[in-house]
């Protein structure tokens, strides 16, 4: 003391308040710190294990054993094993991670949306979490609490009412949604036709997917019936069923192949000879023939005369059909640029009967192309070898009975005159004039 008395009534010194303070300080944490069996304090923050949360209520003995306090485990796995601390349920995600990356020292459970998703190793469960589904907290998809058996399916969550789901205009398909879509954007990264319900025609409309071009053939909408799901060009096949135009609307040389340049003269009315499964060989329907038919049947393009066809003019049709070369349609002789006997030898065609008479072989001489009847005008008397000295081979019933003033036991040419030279009455009979009249 410097000796001086401090005056009656007056307060402590400031430093002397300032000493207790700092002291009461100092006492504090001892206070608080864990306690031993024996109720003395320790000062935890001291180690690197600070006791907070849950664990303030603990013992010393809870995790020193035996009064050791040297080289005492810190991972909390060490303690949280099953047996001497609670340790992972049955139920338990499967993780290698330490279990503060999730929990905390205050309670096991984790704090309604107080964790983001990328605060745990995703990948250890098989679902990694990428693109949007980062910025989520875990009990956007983890409800309750419960981490086991939450389903990985878009579609589980993406119904529109835990998250957004298919919009109403959304093309038919199944519930597979990464098939098309990706993790960031709903925006379609590529498309798997595999996973569409509906035709073709449900998206490529025009306005949803591209559809028909303007230059399209006219065709049902059944887009699969000929494209592919990998590209439109080139086409996989063609179902001309599918088709509802004519064949020329296609087959012009510019859409599709067409006629070739050595094809016949014909119509645009493809379907009349060939078939959709292939050009050849063709039925051919000759009603769309516009030409006739030796531009086809010239021996090179298709059959022509056989080579013991009778010498005729090259229009086939004058005798024969459509059908069939066989039989003839009809025989127009005036197509015939042969002989009659040509044909007419009872081998082709029928010839003179065993009962004929003698004649050369000059049909046209006495008979017409339309029967064998004979006119006694038609008749060329220069074809018979012996019409003028046997006409009774043939005019046997023509000489006139006995007593009608004509001379018998004479041959007629010893007073008539054959035609074509004269005929029988127009000229004077030679010795007898007047004889006709």
């Amino acid at each position: 003391m410097d000796g001086r008395a401090s005056a009656p009534g007056s307060s402590p010194a400031p430093l002397s308040f300032l000493l207790l303070l700092l002291l009461a300080l100092s006492v504090w944490p001892i206070l608080v710190s864990a306690s031993n069996d024996e109720g003395e304090e320790y000062d935890h923050e001291t180690t690197s294990v600070p006791t907070d949360g849950a664990h303030r209520r603990l013992g010393c003995e809870a995790c020193h054993f035996d009064e050791e306090y040297d080289d005492t485990p810190t991972q909390c796995q060490d303690c949280h094993d099953g047996r001497i601390g609670m340790g992972m349920p049955t139920g338990h995600t499967a993780t290698s991670e330490n279990c503060s990356f999730c929990h905390n020292t205050i309670s096991f459970r984790i704090p309604q949306g107080s964790t983001r998703a990328t605060d745990f190793d995703h990948e250890l469960t098989g679902f990694p979490l990428d693109g949007a589904h980062r910025a989520l907290v875990c009990s956007d998809c983890h409800r309750n609490q419960v981490f086991r058996s939450t389903p990985s399916r878009c579609s589980i969550c993406h119904d529109g009412i835990s998250a957004p789901g298919k919009p109403l205009n959304h093309v038919p398909s199944n519930l597979n949604c990464s098939e098309c879509h990706g993790v960031w954007t709903f925006t379609v990264a590529r498309f798997d036709h595999f996973t569409a319900t509906g035709p073709c025609v449900s998206c490529h409309n025009a306005t949803a997917a591209p559809g028909k071009p303007p230059n399209h053939i006219a065709s049902s909408i059944r887009c699969d019936a000929c494209h592919g799901t990998d590209a439109w060009s080139p086409v996989t096949r063609i179902d001309h069923a599918e088709v509802t135009g004519n064949c020329f609307s296609c087959h012009n040389g510019a859409v599709a192949p067409g006629k070739p340049p050595n094809h016949i003269v014909s119509s645009n009315d493809c379907d009349a000879c060939h078939s959709t499964t292939a050009w050849i060989p063709a039925v051919f329907d000759h009603r769309s023939i516009v030409t006739a038919c030796i531009d086809c049947h010239n021996g090179a393009m298709a059959p022509g005369k056989p080579p013991g066809h009778p010498p005729t003019s090259n229009s086939c049709e004058a005798c024969h059909r459509t059908l069939a070369w066989i039989p003839l349609l009809r025989m127009d002789h005036g197509e015939v640029v042969g002989s009659c006997v040509s044909c007419h030898d009872n081998q082709i065609a029928m010839g003179q009967s065993p009962g004929h008479i003698p004649t050369t072989t000059d049909c046209a001489a006495c008979h017409g192309t339309f029967s064998w009847q004979v006119s006694p005008s038609q008749v060329d008397h220069g074809q018979i070898p012996l019409a003028q000295t046997q006409c009774a081979i043939c005019h046997q019933s023509d000489r006139p009975p006995p007593g009608n003033r004509h001379p018998q036991g004479r041959d007629c040419i010893q007073c008539h005159v054959a035609p074509p030279q004269g005929d029988w009455c127009s000229q004077p009979v030679q010795d007898r004039p007047g004889l006709c009249d």
